[in-house]
């Protein structure tokens, strides 16, 4: 998979609990199924960590895990989301400070969109209720892509259509599988601590890039990001300047040396130089035998002329004197 890139050019959002704060309309409608079926609701406070995992989420911590299996989940579903389709937006708003950095996004030029499980149906719905539909270069719902987060494909689905590459994309959601969505398309992920989840749920965990406190810490870490990527690339190496050796004058003993520093860069080898007046000898012991596919780079300026003693695992590399070894 392609590592995601510093520069960041778009930047997609989870809908609720990462982008709008929806819990008071959602809570209020699974409360509102809970009476009607006579029992007695839960507070707000105890629905809220469930909002993030749907109305299905929410129906299981109001009911247990076993009512979703039950002939009544499905009547009860509908009702839900019945209730819900008529309020979308009564008390649902966007998170404080969430209208700037969105302001701010435009300004830059990095256009934003949404990626959630909500079906399209409501999903768009609520942008619009919110007066954020039409600053928002896409939006993706969980029924848009054969698939559903944490699946790659809305991730890629999203990106395609606001053609940026997904290495140049971040996503912000309020859930791991938000992050396990950024990571399988190659995205960075950042965690919104604002959002719901259980109180007992580390979103350190989750293995995103960085966990952000408030909507403007996106700015922040934004901008640390853009200037870093901006700086431009790091100078090269001891161990790759040894190319140009020959123009810059470098003794062959240098070379031979620079070489032994990058094989001790190579997991399960190590690594003993030593140099007389006729050759310069490089053994390599306790790896495969053989060069790391996974580190070619390594191995190109190595000399031609090797030889495996395979009994004891050990490659030994002669620099003979007025070769080059290139």
């Amino acid at each position: 998979m392609t590592a995601p890139h510093q520069g960041v050019r778009a930047v997609l959002f989870d809908l609720d609990g990462t982008l709008v704060d929806s819990a008071p309309d959602l809570v209020g409608c699974v409360q509102d199924v809970m009476c009607a079926r006579g029992a007695q609701p839960l507070p707000f406070e105890s629905l809220r960590p469930f909002v993030s995992m749907g109305m299905r989420g929410l129906l299981t911590a109001a009911y247990g895990s076993d009512f979703i299996g039950s002939d009544e989940y499905p009547d009860a579903l509908a009702h839900c989301l019945k209730l819900y389709s008529e309020r979308l937006a009564e008390q649902s708003r966007p998170f404080p400070g969430m209208r700037e950095v969105l302001d701010s996004l435009a300004r830059s030029g990095i256009p934003w969109g949404v990626v959630t499980n909500k079906p399209e149906y409501l999903a768009r719905p609520l942008l619009e209720a919110l007066d954020l539909a039409d600053g928002c270069a896409v939006a993706v719902g969980g029924d848009a892509t054969a698939h559903s987060k944490p699946h790659p494909e809305p991730m890629l689905y999203a990106a395609a259509r606001v053609g940026v590459k997904p290495r140049h994309c971040v996503m912000l959601g309020d859930d791991p599988r938000d992050i396990q969505a950024a990571r399988n398309a190659g995205m960075t992920g950042l965690a919104a601590a604002w959002g719901y989840f259980p109180p007992n749920e580390d979103p350190s965990a989750w293995g995103a890039a960085a966990v952000l406190n408030a909507p403007q810490d996106l700015l922040a870490w934004l901008n640390e990001k853009n200037a870093t990527a901006n700086a431009g690339p790091a100078p090269p190496a001891p161990h790759e300047r040894h190319r140009d050796s020959r123009r810059e004058g470098v003794p062959p003993s240098w070379k031979a040396t620079s070489r032994a520093q990058s094989l001790k860069q190579l997991p399960g080898y190590t690594v003993a130089a030593k140099g007389t007046s006729t050759s310069t000898t490089v053994a390599c012991g306790g790896g495969t035998g053989s060069p790391s596919s996974s580190s070619p780079s390594m191995w190109k300026g190595m000399p031609s002329r090797m030889s495996r003693i395979t009994s004891s695992r050990v490659l030994a590399v002669a620099t003979q004197p007025g070769r080059s070894g290139t």
